[in-house]
Order: structure tokens, then sequence, then C-alpha cells
């Protein structure tokens, strides 16, 4: 065999492989942006349901010292789970490498300091919601998971919940903390599938209380939703 000519069919081949990975990842980008483009309809829809109404006050992220102090409780604490959080340049990190946000607060309504850290998976990931209650110098972990399934989905478990929290996740109203929670439409950007429920959680009791908002498909104007998680 001619050791030249097969070098030169490698060559040609290794081209066109070259060349065909080159435009299939040209397509993809810009079918990508060109859809995300299309949609910018849908990022407003989030944009407006997530917004506060005026006598709302959000609970914003913490500061930096806010972090400082969580991060010296967490040390102190004798839980392996809480131990497991890692810091990264001040950010905290949970075992899967996400980091989280935080923000303090009295979610449970109990005059009580607490943390909520939420882990920031993205648009289209689920987010999950650790609460933190600071006990003298150290934190210990509050079970909102189980407050939840014994008084809205008593015969199932946390997978019937919602998949995401609504930013801010947390408002202030009348002396009241509520939280809010989102179902967000994976793959399709559709807004009638994009819905906000409102809950007050007052120690061992949350419940539904509102305002629940989604979208009218034809008009595109957000309206009240009634099906919500329940009892």
């Amino acid at each position: 065999m001619n050791i030249n000519s097969s070098l030169s069919r490698n060559k040609i081949f290794n081209y066109f492989l070259y060349s065909a990975i080159l435009f299939t990842a040209f397509v993809f980008l810009n079918c990508h942006a060109s859809e995300i483009t299309n949609n910018e309809p849908y990022f407003d829809a989030l944009e407006k349901i997530n917004a506060l109404q005026t006598n709302q006050q959000a609970i914003p992220p913490c500061s930096e010292n806010e972090k400082k102090e969580l991060i010296v409780l967490l040390k102190n604490s004798k839980d392996e789970d809480l131990n497991s959080y890692a810091i990264d340049h001040g950010a905290i990190v949970n075992q899967y490498g996400e980091t989280l946000e935080i923000y303090k607060g009295d979610f449970s309504n109990e005059q009580l300091t607490q943390y909520a850290l939420i882990s920031t998976g993205g648009t289209m990931r689920s987010n999950t919601v650790t609460i933190l209650e600071k006990q003298n110098d150290l934190v210990v972990k509050r079970n909102l998971d189980t407050v939840i399934i014994e008084n809205l989905i008593p015969d199932s478990d946390m997978s019937e919940f919602y998949m995401h929290v609504a930013k801010p996740f947390a408002f202030k109203q009348d002396g009241k903390t509520y939280i809010r929670y989102m179902n967000i439409p994976y793959k399709k950007y559709d807004i009638a599938q994009l819905q906000l429920c409102t809950y007050l959680w007052e120690a061992d009791v949350i419940q539904l209380t509102g305002p629940n908002w989604t979208f009218d498909k034809k008009s595109g104007k957000m309206v009240p939703y009634n099906d919500c998680i329940s009892r």
C-alpha cells in the first residue's frame, strides 16, 4: 500500500468529519438562539408572575456579613448533614456542588431566626429548600418538607409538590412572612403552564393563602390560579 496515499485519504476524511461537526454545532447554536429569541414573551411572563404587589416586601438574599454568620453557625453544628455544606470563596455549596441562595427571616412565623437555603439549579431545573433555625451558637434543620406533607399532601410525598420556588421566595406583609412556589413548564415555553402559589407557614401548619397566579393564553394576561395544592 502507498503510505502517502493512505495519509492523504485520512486527511480528507478528517477534514470532512471536522467540517460536519462544525456545521452541526452552527445549526444547533443558531436554532437554540432563535428559540430563545422567539420566546421572549415567556421570559417576560416569568418576570411578571414573580413580581410582588406594592404592599409586599421581598425578603432579600443574605448580605455577605449574614453569610459569614451562617458559616460560623454551620461550623459549630454537630449534625453531619450540615457539616456536608462546603464553603467556596464565601459561597455555601451543597454536596452536589450547587451554590445555594441564602435568605434570612422568620419563615415559620414564630419569632425565630431562620435561614432558607435554596439550590440554584436554573430556570428549567428543580429547586430544593432547606430551612435552618438558629439555636444559640449553632443551627439545626427544620423539616419544612414534613410540614408540607402532613398539611397539604398527606397521602403522598414531596415528588407531588412544586419543583420550583418563586423569586423572591418569601415576602412580608402585615407582619407575616409568606413563601411562594411555582410550576414551570419543561421543554416548551408555554406561559399557560406558569403557575405561582403563595403559602403561610405557622409553626406546624402551612396553608394556601394567595395571591396565586397563572396566565390566560389567549390574552397573555395574568389571571387568578385556582388549582394550587391545598387540602
